[in-house]
């Protein structure tokens, strides 16, 4: 399994893989014909392989929450396999060398693809190393009132409010909030 802070790759028998070497990849949505020898990459977001030739040096990016499925046919003599469904419709057939490995990366890479908690989302999971004050102060990256005025609100229909300064009607909506004023005026309404 990927650990989210440290971005290394556990598997589940104890063992740490930061990659899978000797990885065959053939691209089956593609015309690729002949399968690429590489390197396999699970991050927190991507599995990427990355060929071993060098003139190549060919470099194939799948977002995890692209992959609709995992498949894991039975192993053949030359290693184990996994098939990649990806919701855009292409189709990626990894063959891995070792057995163990292969079990390990289809379990990461079924986790990764289906999280069970929007908290293990990764925009709601990922923590950056730096200290409360630099991450307060990139919320300031933007000056909204500027951005505001510059966009010409507020007018005749859209007013500032603090409905949501202490973040009790939405926890995501920003505390000076810009709303629409023909819905929100409600002296108009009686």
């Amino acid at each position: 399994m990927m650990d989210s802070i440290t971005g290394q790759y556990w598997s589940s028998s104890g063992g740490e893989y930061s990659s899978v070497e000797n990885v065959r990849l053939l691209d089956r949505s593609s015309s690729q014909r002949k399968a690429s020898v590489g390197t396999l990459y699970l991050s927190a977001t991507h599995t990427i392989f990355i060929e071993n030739n060098p003139e190549t040096r060919k470099e194939t990016w799948v977002l995890h929450s692209m992959v609709c499925s995992v498949e894991r046919p039975p192993a053949t003599p030359s290693g184990s396999q996994l098939i990649l469904r990806c919701k855009d419709f292409r189709v990626f057939q990894v063959l891995i060398p070792q057995e163990r490995a292969c079990l390990d990366v289809h379990a990461s890479l079924v986790r990764l693809s289906r999280p069970e908690k929007y908290s293990e989302l990764y925009c709601l999971s990922f923590n950056p190393n730096v200290n409360k004050e630099e991450r307060e102060e990139s919320w300031n990256f933007i000056d909204l009132q500027a951005d505001y005025k510059r966009m010409g609100v507020p007018n005749n229909l859209w007013v500032s409010t603090l409905a949501n300064s202490e973040y009790r009607v939405s926890v995501s909506v920003h505390v000076k909030d810009w709303t629409n004023w023909v819905m929100f005026n409600f002296s108009e309404i009686k």
